[in-house]
């Protein structure tokens, strides 16, 4: 959870973090990181919903970590994607985030 993202915010990583969210992620969570993708509709659990405080109250490093090493259903990324992918998908997924969620 200590991990800080080694990458910038600039528009060159969020595209890069969009394209590998759209291929990897959003069949499971979603378009706009809803949970709402097809196959994250068939799940037992919830994929998750990004937009909300509660994802975006995660630490850079704990959104890293899941990523990479899974969580649940959510299969294990370390081996298909590397670190500066997953950094760049972290950045992207901040970008999902409710602004009335997070200003509360």
């Amino acid at each position: 959870s200590q991990m800080t993202n080694p990458l910038p915010a600039d528009s060159a990583n969020l595209e890069a973090g969009k394209r590998a969210y759209d291929r990897k992620c959003a069949i499971c969570h979603g378009k706009t990181g809803l949970g709402d993708g097809p196959k994250g509709r068939m799940s037992r659990t919830f994929p998750g919903d990004f937009s909300g405080k509660a994802f975006q109250e995660y630490s850079d490093g704990e959104i890293f970590f899941q990523t990479k090493f899974g969580r649940g259903e959510m299969p294990a990324y370390e081996k298909k994607s590397s670190d500066t992918e997953i950094w760049s998908m972290v950045h992207y997924m901040r970008t999902m985030a409710k602004q009335a969620d997070i200003t509360e």
